[in-house]
């Protein structure tokens, strides 16, 4: 499973938080709503700066919140 995130925090060495939103159609009133989440991410050796698009990608628990891991970085 991968999702499409920005980052808004780097917490310690290895741990970035990012931001995930989903946007959803209300067919009724012909509206959008957004819906967002934040998780905690693991990452090895990349240099990464707040406000960066990246692909994150579901992997195994790295500690007891993180469960998912950088796969990519957008532009």
């Amino acid at each position: 499973m991968y999702l499409t995130g920005k980052i808004i925090r780097i917490s310690s060495k290895k741990t970035v938080s990012a931001l995930i939103r989903k946007k959803k159609k209300n067919n009724k009133y012909k509206t959008f709503s957004y819906k967002d989440k934040k998780v905690l991410a693991h990452y090895n050796c990349m240099y990464l700066k707040l406000g960066m698009k990246i692909i994150l990608k579901y992997y195994k628990k790295v500690s007891k919140k993180k469960s998912w891991k950088i796969f990519k970085i957008l532009k």
